[in-house]
């Protein structure tokens, strides 16, 4: 909720928003004017004419990059004589991304590749980091989802792999932890067996004959 206070003959609201939400600009004066308001940001002017009102909620048509603006808003209606200005501070926020990585359900040693993919806005740009073991690769971003062969920087058993986003001018950077288990080798065993021949009479073992004492 916003205190109403015409000090200045208008107030200006322009609430916190992120980046790609809508720009909207609200101007509430104390009476109904026919008269013409200027809003002035990011070193644009708009002009709006009132028709017999007292609100006036303004979309910005040029988006905005994250940062503070210093938005001045002035009223002129010389026909009732009202005037009013003024100032506020506009702060625009980079969009929190939630960093979704998906890891191999299974994977071992010899595998030809290694694969993580991580989900990202279709408009992301920067880099892509990936550490584990005391290594690391790092991949560029173009937008939407990208798949990273991480097969260099594992060993088998248990790896804590650490995924780091860059951000961009849009998006603020983002961590996220995983987990990558690498199975041993499992070499295919193969037994080789040959069938048995049957001995013949001559070849089979006879028992021996104890020798007689002296």
């Amino acid at each position: 909720e916003y205190l109403i206070n015409f000090e200045n003959g208008i107030q200006v609201i322009a609430e916190p928003i992120y980046c790609g939400d809508e720009q909207n600009i609200t101007v509430a004066l104390s009476q109904n004017s026919n008269g013409w308001v200027n809003i002035a940001v990011n070193n644009k002017t708009y002009e709006i004419k009132l028709n017999d009102s007292s609100l006036l909620n303004f979309q910005v048509p040029d988006e905005l990059l994250p940062g503070i603006y210093f938005v001045q808003v002035n009223l002129t209606d010389k026909d009732n004589h009202y005037y009013g200005s003024m100032n506020v501070n506009w702060n625009i926020s980079k969009i929190n991304h939630k960093l979704i990585v998906s890891t191999p359900a299974d994977a071992r040693i010899d595998d030809e590749k290694i694969e993580i993919m991580i989900n990202l806005p279709k408009d992301a740009t920067g880099n892509i980091s990936v550490f584990a073991n005391n290594k690391n690769l790092t991949q560029k971003v173009h937008g939407g989802d990208i798949l990273i062969d991480v097969s260099s920087l594992l060993k088998i058993g248990d790896n804590d792999i650490l995924i780091n986003y860059s951000g961009n001018n849009r998006y603020s950077s983002q961590v996220n932890y995983e987990n990558v288990h690498v199975d041993k080798i499992f070499p295919n065993m193969q037994v080789k067996y040959s069938a048995l021949t049957p001995l013949t009479p001559s070849e089979a073992i006879t028992p021996l004959t104890p020798k007689k004492r002296i």
